[in-house]
């Protein structure tokens, strides 16, 4: 298994049974990417806080042999954007930014600007 440190925002969420999620995250050298976060549900996990909506966060990830899925080893944040979460319009139309980049910017493509 390869392990590899990115920093990226994350663009999203989604739940993935009853205690994992598949975080959706934005990175310059990878592009976007699906991580796989086991456990991050559970109330005792300490990687579940990190992960919210637009936050930068440094994110240690692991893939498997065949390249296909990423997992979550290790995360924390660098810039929670506390300015912008503080204003439900500001809030409101980053949420729009990000899910229009989810749409357009290809998996796995690195983004040069």
């Amino acid at each position: 298994m390869q392990s590899k440190k990115i920093t990226g925002l994350i663009l999203g969420l989604k739940p993935l049974g009853e205690l994992d999620r598949i975080v959706l995250v934005f990175s310059l050298e990878y592009g976007n990417l699906r991580v796989i976060a086991k456990g991050v549900r559970k109330i005792r996990s300490h990687r579940g806080f990190h992960l919210d909506i637009l936050r930068e966060v440094c994110m240690e990830l692991e893939g498997t042999s065949t390249g296909e899925n990423l997992y979550l080893r290790e995360v924390s944040t660098t810039n929670p954007f506390k300015i912008m979460k503080s204003s439900p319009m500001n809030f409101a139309a980053a949420a729009i930014v990000a899910s229009f980049l989810l749409k357009v910017i290809p998996e796995k493509n690195p983004q040069k600007r």
